[in-house]
């Protein structure tokens, strides 16, 4: 975690099933004081130093059919398929290499997320991935060739 420094608290972190607790104890006043913080994947993932706070940003949630661009690269491009099924079509990873996109399914409804590629690279040695759970996506990385899913 690196070291803390005088004007931050210590942290100690207790691995909770979908969350991340923290307790914090600020030394820099003169009574100590203890305090529970809870943190989301992407904030301790920026208190780590794995991830930008600009890439943590979500993009808006897509309520249409949605074209995935380089600038959404690493963030979280949530979908809202209530009113239907929805179509995410990744850049073509030949313009995009080494780039991670991020679907998500985030309703409940039985309506399916579909992945699809641009250009002539595929999803997952398919032409089309579909999500049809809530809060069901993966992160997709491209090779230069075809896109590769990590659930």
């Amino acid at each position: 975690m690196g070291r803390p420094s005088s004007a931050n608290p210590y942290i100690a972190a207790v691995d909770v099933p979908e969350t991340m607790y923290f307790l914090c104890v600020d030394k820099t006043r003169s009574n100590i004081s203890q305090q529970d913080v809870k943190l989301t994947v992407a904030e301790m993932r920026i208190l780590l130093g794995v991830l930008s706070p600009a890439e943590a940003v979500p993009l808006a949630t897509q309520t249409a059919d949605y074209a995935a661009v380089p600038g959404d690269a690493s963030k979280v491009i949530p979908f809202d398929c209530t009113a239907g099924p929805l179509t995410c079509t990744l850049p073509d990873p030949a313009d995009v290499e080494s780039k991670v996109f991020r679907p998500v399914k985030i309703d409940s409804s039985a309506n399916e997320l579909i992945i699809v590629c641009d250009g002539t690279g595929e999803v997952n040695n398919g032409d089309v991935l579909a999500f049809y759970n809530q809060r069901e996506g993966a992160a997709f990385q491209s090779n230069g060739v075809d896109y590769v899913p990590y659930y």
